[in-house]
């Protein structure tokens, strides 16, 4: 059985010429789309979400790997997760994103009161190999990483 996951340390780390950075956001700003919104729940504006920033500035717009890390909103576990949230981003710089949290199609149910942890990994664009260690052996890790500005469905679009 394999179990795959990526853990990196918060901070900037360059691994074999490859510059990657990890971090946190703490956020409650809220996105979903327009025909989503239920009664009484307010969307914030991208432009007053406050920005990320990088400690290290990428050539070009890093590719973005996030993931919600607290259920502090949550009221149904553990059987059903509500409110239902997933991460969204926009404008992904050389030093510096937004991001916020989306409720999908899934705002009648639950409200976010609480800030969130929002996990980060920006890393270097481009095809990558590195080497990691498993415990007896030695495993390489392939990456191709891309940024692109192109809405990318089923992941963090902002529709319904």
């Amino acid at each position: 059985m394999w179990v795959s996951y990526l853990a990196v340390l918060p901070g900037v780390h360059e691994l074999n010429g490859v510059w990657m950075e990890a971090g946190r956001t703490n956020t409650k700003s809220l996105k979903f789309g327009k025909k989503c919104k239920p009664g009484g729940l307010k969307q914030d504006p991208w432009g007053e979400i406050e920005e990320t920033r990088f400690e290290h500035t990428f050539t070009r717009p890093p590719a973005l790997l996030t993931t919600i890390q607290t259920v502090n909103n949550e009221k149904g576990l553990p059987s059903n997760s509500r409110p239902w949230l997933t991460v969204a981003v926009q404008r992904v710089n050389e030093d510096s994103t937004k991001v916020a949290l989306e409720m999908s199609e899934t705002t009648e149910y639950g409200k976010v009161d609480e800030r969130e942890k929002v996990g980060w990994i920006a890393i270097e664009q481009g095809i990558h190999t590195l080497l990691g260690s498993t415990g007896w052996s030695h495993r390489a890790l392939n990456l191709k990483m891309m940024y692109t500005t192109t809405d990318q469905r089923g992941s963090t679009i902002l529709s319904c």
